[in-house]
């Protein structure tokens, strides 16, 4: 490949065109991003999900669709560089780049006495799905589990948490954020706590059979019909609250809710307060399910590179 140097404010940096195999790449990548939105819309509208999602992939789809279009026709050739740049010629906070285009809503934090600037990002200017990207990518890996409760009416409920901390170690408690839908219907995870206190939150192993239950776990049923009677995952137990403990059980814990608070500044999630009564382990090693980005499960430890012993936390 020819490469050519391109002077900027600290010295000189290399600038390769990309071939047009790379070209090929990108744009087969894109190709698949459009076919998965594709089926993931059909699937959406087959279980009735909220239009206003469904919209949201489609103008995702429509984006990415647009893109190919583009590299395709040429039009975007001279975004087609690799930039080797040297450490000391960081792009500055205020140059005008097309990195600063890009921000929209974010700036670049730092000035010339701070060339490792950071991007500010206004939460009161994102849209939902924005601010919850960003910080489900920032606060993550996060450990995904089920939460186990039953009705006044018996029905069991499972749904897929990973909106949990530890509170407490003595006494133990964790805290547990349980939100609306769009249409205002509180989850029947919060209905369940706030007519029975018992709960089972379950952690699962990381392979494909706990992502297809989580998935089930996620997606909306009636209150009515219990997500165990969708799933042929085996049960191995049931936890002593008389909840199904499937097979693919890392860990239990056995908790009862001991508050409910309403969260400020108009939230309209909720947090349960829990406390930890019993907790069952597996034997063995095996790596737990984590949330890891907004739409993304897999194994909590993903490496084993290297670990560091904390003295004084």
């Amino acid at each position: 490949m020819e490469s050519f140097l391109r002077e900027g404010k600290s010295g000189f940096y290399g600038v390769t065109p990309m071939e047009d195999h790379d070209k090929a790449v990108i744009i087969e990548f894109l190709s698949r991003c459009v076919d998965y939105s594709d089926k993931s819309i059909e699937r959406k509208r087959e279980r009735g999900d909220d239009e206003t999602l469904v919209r949201e992939w489609q103008t995702y789809r429509d984006f990415t669709a647009h893109a190919i279009a583009e590299i395709e026709s040429g039009e975007l050739d001279n975004w087609f560089t690799i930039t080797d740049m040297s450490a000391d010629s960081t792009r500055k906070s205020k140059t005008g780049s097309a990195d600063s285009e890009k921000l929209g809503d974010s700036e670049k934090l730092g000035d010339d006495s701070e060339p490792n600037g950071y991007l500010i990002h206004d939460p009161n200017v994102l849209d939902h799905r924005q601010r919850r990207a960003l910080l489900a990518g920032i606060i993550a890996p996060r450990p995904m589990m089920l939460a186990a409760t039953s009705s006044t009416k018996g029905v069991q409920n499972i749904a897929a948490v990973s909106s949990l901390s530890i509170v407490s170690n003595s006494p133990p408690l964790v805290s547990l954020s349980l939100s609306f839908n769009r249409e205002g219907r509180p989850r029947d995870t919060l209905v369940n706590l706030e007519n029975n206190s018992q709960i089972t939150l379950i952690s699962l192993s990381a392979e494909p059979d706990s992502a297809h239950l989580i998935n089930l776990a996620a997606s909306p049923l009636p209150s009515e019909t219990s997500e165990w009677q969708t799933t042929n995952t085996p049960i191995e137990q049931t936890s002593k609250f008389g909840h199904p403990v499937p097979n693919l059980a890392v860990s239990v814990l056995e908790c009862r809710c001991v508050d409910i608070l309403n969260l400020p500044e108009g939230a309209v999630s909720k947090l349960a307060i829990l406390r930890v009564e019993r907790i069952l382990t597996c034997a063995g090693n095996r790596v737990q399910m984590a949330h890891i980005n907004i739409d993304t499960i897999g194994p909590a430890s993903r490496t084993r590179d290297w670990s560091h012993r904390l003295d004084e936390y």
